[in-house]
Order: structure tokens, then sequence, then C-alpha cells
């Protein structure tokens, strides 16, 4: 997975322990080139685990603003950092990846031909382009899933799980029923699906 250039993990000496030197959010960068130092640590089985599956990992962190996918190359864990606006649900299907931010829901494409160009090269199975967002307002997207009637959205500013139109800020699908109304007041802290 790649979507800008990004720094590959250095190691600090111990096999557990990492560091990343990063670009801040492109807001940031047209004020000053600045490097953020993120720290990380794992087990060191996670490598072992992800190269037996054949598999990548994605996670999200809104307080870092960082969506992260490990991944295993040559039986080492590689670990690419994308900035996004307070990143947090996520769902894929096939080669379609959304990710949820802050007042948005950003859609990228998967392309497996150009992957294997990007530096370094070889390294990697995807690289997800960006393709649309869909400007939800803040609705603190928490989880995300794709449906029949496409993308469902767990929407906790608004305690509903809702479905995107591109007439409005979002369809309300469903709501628990002590839920009176749908109001920006996260009354239940509505935060997954299944």
């Amino acid at each position: 997975f790649t979507r800008l250039p990004v720094p590959m993990p250095r190691s600090n000496g111990r096999s557990n322990r990492n560091q990343f030197m990063t670009q801040t959010s492109h807001e940031d960068l047209s004020k000053a080139d600045k490097l953020l130092e993120v720290r990380y640590e794992f087990t060191p089985a996670l490598s072992e685990i992800l190269g037996h599956l054949k598999a990548s990992l994605m996670v999200t962190t809104y307080q870092a603003g960082k969506l992260l996918v490990l991944g295993v190359h040559e039986g080492q864990l590689k670990i690419t950092l994308s900035s996004y606006d307070q990143p947090m649900g996520l769902a894929l299907d096939g080669d379609r990846l959304a990710i949820g931010s802050r007042k948005q829901i950003n859609f990228l494409a998967g392309n497996r031909d150009v992957a294997p160009t990007v530096a370094p090269p070889g390294t990697w199975d995807v690289c997800y382009v960006p393709r649309t967002s869909t400007w939800t307002g803040s609705i603190h997207g928490h989880d995300l899933a794709w449906g029949a009637e496409g993308l469902w959205v767990v929407n906790t500013l608004f305690s509903c799980l809702c479905t995107l139109h591109e007439d409005f800020s979002f369809v309300p699908r469903w709501k628990p029923r002590f839920i009176s109304r749908i109001i920006d007041q996260d009354r239940c802290h509505l935060n997954g699906l299944a």
C-alpha cells in the first residue's frame, strides 16, 4: 500500500522497536517543512503471522491523523503511513477502499499495474490511488462497511447507521429504539457494526 512516498522503518537496535520520521499534513507543509517522529513497538511474531497469512493490516489512528498499513516484504515488517484528517472507519471490498475522515469519506481504487513501479520497486502488491470523496460534514464515522445499498457508515455524532447520497450529507437508515430523533448530540456513542 502506498499513497505518498513514505520513509521505511529504521531500526534503533532492537528487533521490535522502530521509529519513523514522517511529514505532517499537507496544510502544515505549506507553512514549513516539518517532520513528525512516530514511535511504535510490535511483537516479533507479527511479521511471521502476516507473512504466513499473506496479508496486510490497515489501522487508523485519529489522534495522530494516520492510516498505517502493515505488511511483510522479504520477511521484514514494512509500515506505510498516510496522513488523513482524523481517520476512523475503513472498508475494503475487492480493490475499493473507503476511509472515513473528519468531514468526508475518501474513496481509493487499488491499482495492481502501477504497484510494481512504486519505489522501492517490487515491494508492493497494490497501490491505492485516491479517486473521489464525499463531503459528509462532521459525523464521526467510526466504522464503515460495504453493503448491497453501497457504503454504510456508523454515524456516531448523529447516533445512527447511514448511507451516502450525492444530494445529502448522509441518509439515516437505522437508529437504536431509545434515540428519539436524529440530532448531532452523540447520544449513545454508536461506534461499530457487524
